[in-house]
């Protein structure tokens, strides 16, 4: 058994929003990477190969990544795979068994939109894939959570996502989604790309694996995105909810949120959490 960690390094290699000083690129997209366990960790790829651009300059080295962890099957979390595995040669890739033979739809704004991985890179892949199905201790002190139960509501914007597998459409349900509880000498850190779950959800779930554990942060996406006329989805009140439910049952826990994550929460969230709030972006880089 290792022993447990003092801390874990985080960078954000691409996020929706730029890093305020430094010229890094910039998408819709999300990939974390973290070093822990005396391993090097990368959860998602973003949209496209930019997360190795920013990495490169950001001094870390995609080929020396141990384990690669796609949170979910949506593009802008897959969609740098390609990438990836072009530079990586020695990484395991782990992923919901639930993807398979799966296609991912958007109908936000009107428009159908598919939002799938590369099946095709998949297949190509598959003497480095682990597939998914219960929750997995990777290592000493991390553990993917796939089992996430919807103990409290989920993101409303889920609605506008589907998938379809064998010519059927279903609502998105993502049994798809994972997230990491990582245990260090403090406590735990959960890590998760979009939330799609609920932030609650998964910090309920990733408390699990370790049994009731001081969470010392969470870093990821909410899922909590910006409303409109013509696509309402959580109400102020709403995420002040989710906001006083994490401060209660979480109060030592630093909220590190980005991504898919709207305006009007990020300003919710900072009010009600303060200093244990705070707001990520392309190149953003924090000890927990």
């Amino acid at each position: 058994m290792n022993d447990e960690f003092e801390c874990m390094q985080v960078v954000v290699l691409v996020d929706n929003m730029p890093h305020p000083e430094k010229m890094l690129g910039v998408e819709h997209g999300l990939s974390l990477y973290f070093e822990v366990d005396g391993s090097k960790w990368l959860i998602d790829t973003g949209d496209s190969g930019i997360f190795f651009e920013n990495a490169q300059k950001l001094g870390i080295e995609i080929a020396s990544i141990d384990y690669l962890i796609l949170s979910h099957a949506h593009r802008d979390h897959t969609g740098g795979l390609e990438t990836f595995v072009n530079i990586n040669h020695k990484a395991k890739i782990y992923l919901s068994e639930k993807i398979q033979n799966r296609m991912f739809y958007s109908l936000r704004r009107g428009r159908v939109r598919n939002i799938s991985p590369d099946h095709v890179l998949l297949e190509k892949l598959a003497n480095r894939l682990v597939w998914i199905r219960d929750n997995t201790s990777v290592t000493d002190n991390v553990t993917i959570v796939s089992q996430i139960p919807n103990k409290y509501p989920i993101p409303k914007a889920n609605a506008k996502l589907i998938y379809t597998i064998a010519g059927a459409e279903y609502p998105d349900d993502f049994d798809h989604e994972l997230a990491l509880a990582v245990k260090l000498k403090q406590g735990m850190v959960v890590v998760s790309g979009c939330a799609h779950k609920g932030v609650l959800n998964i910090l309920h779930a990733c408390t699990q694996p370790f049994g009731n554990t001081t969470v010392l942060a969470y870093i990821g996406g909410t899922h909590l995105l910006d409303s409109s006329p013509d696509e309402p989805f959580e109400t102020p009140f709403e995420v002040e909810q989710i906001a006083r439910e994490i401060q209660h049952h979480y109060p030592h826990m630093h909220l590190i949120a980005g991504h898919c994550t709207g305006n009007e929460a990020k300003k919710i969230f900072a009010r009600i959490l303060g200093k244990n709030y705070q707001t990520f972006y392309t190149g953003y880089a924090t000890n927990i």
